[in-house]
């Protein structure tokens, strides 16, 4: 076998790969540092959507019609699944009725019959309470309300049920994982 036959086949199995692997390390690098065993990281696969998003705008060789489209999901997909990643959604809810969640006055009462122990009061009145219940079941509903609208726009559009006479691109809404290439 000739040497430069050796060289690339060097190049194939060890090089580029290791070369890739250092490259993605550094792409990863914000999602990597926050991943841990314990919990499930929507970081990468966030980070995967970004990086794709960006590759798709400024290289990408398709018609803007259903580039334009799948940018737009993509950037949709982005911000439900950072929404996920700092789990905002008591926020959302808070915009949406238009009162904060009140967490109320720390009551610490000493118990009586143990020296140095204290138990820890509600000091929330009934309507607070109520209120906070009402932000608490808000957020459950738009944080399953989002969760839905995250893996449909992952999953995308049924294809055969599209109609053949009518134009593919005005049918299509850039949804789809699996149509997100170039």
């Amino acid at each position: 076998m000739k040497l430069k036959y050796k060289i690339w086949a060097f190049k194939d199995k060890y090089y580029y790969p290791i070369r890739q692997y250092i490259k993605n390390i550094w792409k990863f690098r914000k999602e990597l540092s926050n991943f841990y065993d314990w919990n499930y990281d929507l970081g990468l696969f966030r980070r995967t959507i970004e990086l794709n998003k960006l590759a798709i705008e400024k290289y990408a060789h398709e018609v803007p019609e259903s580039r334009l489209k799948k940018i737009a999901k993509m950037e949709r997909a982005i911000y439900l699944l950072k929404l996920f990643e700092e789990d905002y959604f008591i926020g959302l809810a808070e915009e949406e009725l238009g009162y904060k969640y009140d967490s109320g006055d720390w009551i610490f009462e000493p118990i009586e019959d143990r020296p140095g122990f204290s138990r820890l009061l509600d000091g929330l009145s009934d309507e607070v309470k109520e209120k906070n219940t009402a932000l608490h079941n808000k957020s459950i509903e738009i944080q399953d309300a989002l969760w839905v609208e995250l893996w449909s726009i992952i999953q995308g559009q049924y294809y055969k049920s599209f109609n053949k006479e009518v134009d593919f691109n005005e049918q299509f809404d850039g949804s789809g994982i699996l149509t997100w290439w170039d």
